[in-house]
């Protein structure tokens, strides 16, 4: 399903049409917002639409004329601004905004970013997305719901490492047509899943939440952010395991942030947005290259061996595929110009890991660090070059001095002089080209990055 999204002014409000025109199904998101009236303008033949999708011009019929006919209308979809992201209510019917309206149909899963706004964070990044080629069922099996992949596959990410892979008792503590919970057992974290894109890793201190989107064939797209909250879903699931008993799907009503969780924050603060979204690509980098693969396999055969408590997760998922998602989509039919024909054979690591198109040219804070790295870089080369020719000059013409005739005591000043100037230009071209050299391996991991070769988990 194409979308078209625009501003419109007169309501103070993001819109979603249905990317085609109703005249002759043409791109409306490659029309503009007219200056005049705020509406939408449709680029072909200059149709003109109300953010309620109504139509309000059609400049090939005589003025007067009825345009009101529910034809000339474009799909509008409900939209909502929460949690920092821009939803989408996917029906276009007549009841769709009354039924999107009900708190009841909500899929969000971080309330407290609603109530406390950018404190909740728990730093300055807030959301980090990427465009994944992978399967939605794939990202959204993984997503803050299979807790032993950490310690292995994010080895050396963080604090995360293969020597500390144990036994986790993870429980299943609730199944409903709307997802599901589990919970490790000692209640140091909970795993909340509601269909259809969202997940919620609860500790005591802080947590972790991630919308799944798929966007095409055999591609998805991935948000998550973390939060410095008091989670009572982990709190709640620690006094169960100690004997007491709690609701685990209550949250406080006016949460607030955590000693730690503002520790975090200030920690946090100093790194800049880019960097963070650095690190978040080496985790996604890792799940990647691993969930393409599953994706692939899976398209040859289901069966998998699930022995252990800690996968309980995992097959909490496709247990409530099989009960209330009629059992996912085939993924055979979830092919993409991605997979490769062969189980575990990449067709392009550079498309399999693209970090450019997938992230840093739609993300503000990454587009805008790579054109002042990228400028920064060139005028590095160029200084690198022009102080290392004035440094080879100088250093030409000294040497002519010298080759000239003796050395008075007044020369020797000028040949100390000539000496420093080299060796300064030198040191300057040196130095320039370091950072040359510096900023080009920064800039390549704005681009791509080959996981095998540079990921902490295959060293």
């Amino acid at each position: 399903m194409d979308i078209a999204v625009w501003w419109d002014r007169t309501a103070g409000q993001w819109r979603a049409f249905q990317d085609r025109c109703p005249h002759r199904l043409a791109p409306l998101s490659e029309g503009r917002i007219d200056d005049s009236t705020g509406h939408l303008y449709c680029n072909y033949h200059g149709w003109t639409f109300q953010g309620s999708g109504a139509c309000s011009g059609i400049p090939q019929l005589p003025r007067g004329h009825s345009i009101s006919s529910p034809k000339a209308c474009a799909a509008s979809y409900p939209t909502a601004e929460r949690e920092g992201l821009l939803w989408l209510w996917p029906d276009a019917s007549p009841a769709a905004l009354v039924e999107s309206a009900a708190e009841s149909a909500w899929p969000g899963l971080a309330p407290e970013l609603d109530e406390l706004g950018a404190a909740a964070h728990s730093s300055k990044h807030k959301w980090y997305f990427r465009d994944l080629p992978t399967t939605y069922l794939a990202v959204k099996e993984n997503a803050f719901n299979d807790a032993s992949h950490d310690t292995v596959l994010h080895h050396g990410a963080g604090f995360s490492s293969r020597e500390h892979a144990k036994p986790i008792a993870m429980q299943l503590k609730e199944m409903t047509p709307v997802g599901y919970t589990v919970s490790e057992a000692s209640g140091q974290f909970a795993d909340t899943i509601r269909f259809p894109c969202g997940a919620r890793r609860d500790f005591t201190t802080s947590a972790g939440v991630a919308y799944v989107v798929p966007t095409g064939v055999g591609t998805c797209r991935q948000f998550h952010a973390f939060l410095a909250v008091p989670s009572t879903a982990a709190a709640a699931a620690k006094q169960e395991a100690s004997g007491g008993s709690s609701s685990s799907s209550s949250r406080p009503a006016q949460p607030k942030p955590t000693l730690i969780g503002r520790l975090q924050m200030l920690l946090r603060a100093v790194r800049p947005t880019w960097a963070w979204h650095m690190f978040s690509h080496l985790l996604v980098d890792a799940d990647v290259a691993m969930q393409r693969c599953v994706d692939i396999n899976r398209s040859h055969s289901d069966h998998v061996h699930m022995p252990a408590a800690a996968d309980a997760g995992p097959a909490a998922f496709m247990r409530w595929l099989k009960e209330y998602g009629d059992g996912g989509p085939p993924v055979a039919k979830l092919s993409s110009p991605y997979m490769g024909t062969q189980p575990g054979v990449p067709s392009s690591r550079q498309q399999l890991l693209d970090r450019f198109h997938s992230h840093t040219e739609k993300c503000k804070a990454c587009r805008t660090a790579f054109q002042r790295m990228r400028l920064a870089q060139q005028v590095a080369g160029i200084a690198a070059l022009l102080a290392g020719s004035a440094a080879l000059a100088a250093g030409a013409l000294l040497a002519a001095g010298l080759a000239g005739g003796g050395v008075s005591s007044a020369s020797s000043e000028v040949l100390g002089r000539g000496v420093a100037v080299v060796l300064g230009l030198a040191v300057a071209a040196g130095v320039a080209g370091v950072m040359w050299s510096v900023l080009g391996r920064v800039l390549q991991g704005f681009v791509f990055l080959d996981y095998d070769k540079h990921h902490p988990s295959k060293m």
